[in-house]
């Protein structure tokens, strides 16, 4: 996880691209966010929803659901 400039925590952001497992793409999120070549994942936990209103776009909300 990591620290925000909001001072919360999160997860890296990222998605999974055209092609890849949830699996894959989190593996790959893990190296380019960390660099951590050695891990293993077991299974998925489940998801996380962020949802507040976007600080560019007046009256706008932002909403992203992470696995």
């Amino acid at each position: 996880m990591m620290k925000s400039n909001r001072g919360d925590y999160k997860f890296p952001g990222g998605g999974v691209e055209a092609g890849e497992s949830d699996k894959q793409a989190l593996a790959r999120e893990l190296l380019e966010e960390t660099g951590y070549t050695d891990f293993v994942i077991r299974e998925l936990a489940g998801q996380a929803i962020q949802t507040h209103p976007d600080r560019i776009e007046k009256g706008a909300w932002y909403h992203l659901r992470s696995h």
